[in-house]
């Protein structure tokens, strides 16, 4: 026998078998590489979404997948297969693959062939769709760090022989995790709700610079039950300029719906009107029991009404109010009604997120549903919960970072969570007493509470109800106080550029440092005036402060202008100070200025509403300088004490008349004649009983204000 290379000859033909054998095994090698040729050519990339799942998802999720060519020549995909990331997930199905192609399901993958040929394979640069359906185990940890497994070939029918691993197409794009814990909402929410209890209705609407309760509800995916851990657990996102104090409790295993996971109490919103907002939740229980960050949108923030005549200046304006205004206040209607049984309504309306705060004569301190819905029936409400005190509330509520604060004619100063307690009534978180009957509203400001009281003081008490807080129930000293020469009644202070402004009985304005600091000392610490106006009569008018010039009305008829800085006409030691101007009325003026886009709007006891030129110039003359009204409105008979306040170009004002009516505060719209008169745009009904004396609001869209019937209004559009 011969042998030469691979050919063999014999003399029964030996050589033929030879030969073939010598041939199939020079295809075999010129297959094999032409395959490596054409696989090392093959660029592939593939992503997936979603890219989390929970434990023991026995239902399964369907995965979709991308697969991209990604080949610079001519090589086409004719096969792809995808491996789960790991032990933990059971392919269920392969739900999802181009036109045509063949689906092979096994436990651990998902193989996809195209028909013959290449006229349905993936193109190079072209891109083909998939989906996979997994389950996942039960267990009581995460599974994280995986990634899918995506494999292709030019092949019409996979085989591991020529194939090529994609590559995730962007950083993590085949990433895969399994989580214990899944965030499905976060509820703004006045009062925090019970850990794994149904999750309360969903409300993503909060009143800009307030603290709200952010409520975080999902599910506990684990197989075993599992307490929600602050330091495992993030919150984040636009809506939230600080996160509250996170409280939580035991959540059963394998939750069947969304339940409560925590609660974070006193969250600070966002001090600013938006909308398009955000919330970013993570809750976990330890570093191997969490879920995904969950991004929840559409959150909102509103003026809302935190206090009397608005904000710290007092300038009775809420600027934000775009719902209402001149073209469409006439249509506005009766939306509910709430009555405080025995009692009248002296007290302003304060709103915020979504509850109407309120006091009334018979000693207690009402919450409403703002939007009229909670506890009403036929548009008549019944209070979500009171608070009692010992005597009337007529003073106006303030509320700040959670809390709701305000005077009692027993002589205190009440402070009660603004979510209540979850009782219909309501005990104090703190008290703090001063020596008679308080009617001025607090005003609260970089953790100090400001209030009048009829015993001649202003006083300023720590707002946490900590520095010179004791004892069960607890109770407050003040921070320090400020004596005037009479009655603080229904003056409420304002506070800007660090400067507490206040009218007291005595005839006269004051300025007070607000940090207790200039003019203070002694302990307990007494605050004398930077300075002092005085007026011709008792001063029971609130002071507003804008543009540098404080307003303010007394019972000499007048409304006054002074320099709020305490420069412009001041002088002496004591320092006092003389009006940049005055403007007369007929009658005494116990309503608080507002002063909206360079008019200053005010009542007067003789029937009439005035509006005056703030810079004290048009209608302005003489020595010392006097103004005339650029226009009023007349309610004859009725004397106006009820304080005005202006949204989007529309004055509203009470009156003793029983109404509330509607003005264009520009004087151009009902108005006519030298000097010009002004009749309403609009006007409430009249109220049997009904003198109205607190000071009308308007809060996205709803006219709200009280009656001395006992009853609270609330007037929308149709």
């Amino acid at each position: 026998m011969i042998v030469s290379g691979f050919v063999s000859w014999a003399p029964d033909g030996g050589w033929v078998v030879g030969r073939a054998r010598w041939v199939l095994g020079l295809l075999m090698l010129l297959a094999a590489s032409a395959g490596s040729t054409a696989a090392a050519n093959v660029v592939a990339t593939a992503s997936v979404t979603p890219k989390i799942q929970y434990v023991g998802d026995t239902a399964g999720t369907t995965f979709s997948f991308t697969v991209t060519d990604g080949s610079t020549a001519s090589e086409s995909l004719g096969s792809v297969r995808i491996t789960r990331p790991g032990v933990a997930w059971t392919i269920t199905g392969c739900p999802g693959a181009p036109l045509g192609w063949v689906r092979v399901k096994a436990v651990s993958s998902c193989t996809y062939n195209s028909a013959p040929g290449i006229g349905d394979n993936i193109a190079a640069g072209a891109t083909a769709h998939f989906k996979v359906k997994a389950t996942t185990a039960a267990g009581s940890a995460d599974v994280t760090g995986m990634s899918w497994d995506i494999s292709v070939n030019q092949a019409d029918t996979y085989t591991t022989i020529g194939a090529t691993s994609a590559s995730a197409a962007t950083t993590g794009a085949l990433s895969a995790a399994i989580y214990t814990w899944q965030v499905v909402s976060a509820v703004v929410a006045p009062l925090p709700s019970s850990v794994g209890s149904a999750c309360p209705a969903a409300n993503s609407s909060a009143t800009a610079g307030s603290a709200i309760v952010l409520v975080v509800c999902g599910e506990n995916h684990a197989n075993t039950a599992l307490t929600p851990a602050s330091v495992n657990s993030t919150l984040t996102g636009s809506l939230i300029a600080a996160k509250g104090t996170f409280s939580s409790a035991t959540v059963a295993a394998q939750s069947s719906a969304s339940v409560v996971l925590a609660n974070y109490a006193g969250s600070r919103v966002r001090s600013t009107i938006a909308s398009g907002l955000t919330v970013i939740a993570s809750i976990g229980s330890s570093s191997t029991q969490t879920s995904p960050a969950q991004r929840l949108a559409g959150y909102t923030t509103t003026a809302g009404w935190t206090k009397f005549h608005y904000d710290l200046a007092n300038s009775g304006v809420n600027a934000n109010e775009t719902t209402l205004g001149v073209g469409n206040v006439s249509n506005l209607v009766q939306k509910w009604m709430a009555q405080t049984p025995g009692g009248s309504i002296f007290s302003s309306v304060a709103i915020v997120n979504g509850m109407a705060y309120f006091g009334s004569t018979n000693n207690r301190l009402y919450v409403e549903d703002a939007n009229g819905v909670t506890n009403c029936v036929a548009g008549t409400c019944d209070a979500l919960w009171a608070g009692d005190t010992g005597n009337q509330v007529a003073s106006s509520p303030s509320v700040v970072n959670g809390v709701v604060y305000v005077g009692s004619g027993d002589g205190k100063l009440y402070a009660f969570n603004a979510g209540g307690c979850g009782a219909q009534l309501c005990s104090p978180l703190w008290t703090a007493a001063t020596g008679a009957a308080i009617y001025s509203s607090p005003a609260v400001v970089n953790g100090v509470v400001y209030i009048g009281s009829s015993d001649d003081k202003l006083y300023a008490f720590d707002a946490k109800g900590v520095k010179g807080c004791s004892g069960t129930p607890k109770t407050c000293q003040p921070l320090w106080t400020a004596p005037t020469g009479g009655r603080i009644t229904y003056s409420a202070p304002a506070v800007v550029n660090g400067v507490v402004y206040i009218g007291s009985e005595d005839h006269s304005l004051y300025a007070f440092d607000a940090h207790g600091v200039t003019n203070c000392s002694g302990t307990p610490k007494i605050c004398m005036p930077l300075w002092t106006a005085p007026t011709g009569n008792a001063v029971y008018s609130s002071p507003a402060v804008v543009n540098g010039v404080v307003y303010v009305g007394s019972q000499d008829h007048n409304l006054y202008a002074f320099d709020a800085t305490g420069v412009t006409n001041c002088s002496g030691t004591p320092k006092i100070c003389t009006p940049l101007w005055m403007a007369p009325t007929a009658g005494g003026v116990q309503s608080s200025p507002a002063v909206a886009n360079g008019v200053v709007y005010v009542g007067s006891e003789d029937d009439n509403l005035y509006a005056f030129d703030a810079n004290g110039v048009t209608g302005c003359s003489g020595t010392p300088t006097t103004c005339s009204p650029l226009w009023t409105a007349t309610i004859t008979a009725f004397p106006i004490d009820s304080s005005p306040t202006v949204e989007n170009g529309v004055v509203y004002v009470g009156s003793s008349n029983q109404e509330v009516q509607a003005y264009d505060a520009s004087g151009t719209i009902n108005c006519s004649g030298t000097p010009k008169v002004c009749t309403p745009l609009w006007h409430t009904p009249s109220q049997s009983g009904g003198t109205i004396y607190d000071s009308p609001i308007v809060v996205n869209g709803t006219l709200y204000y009280g009656s001395g019937n006992g009853s609270v209004y609330a007037f929308g559009l149709p």
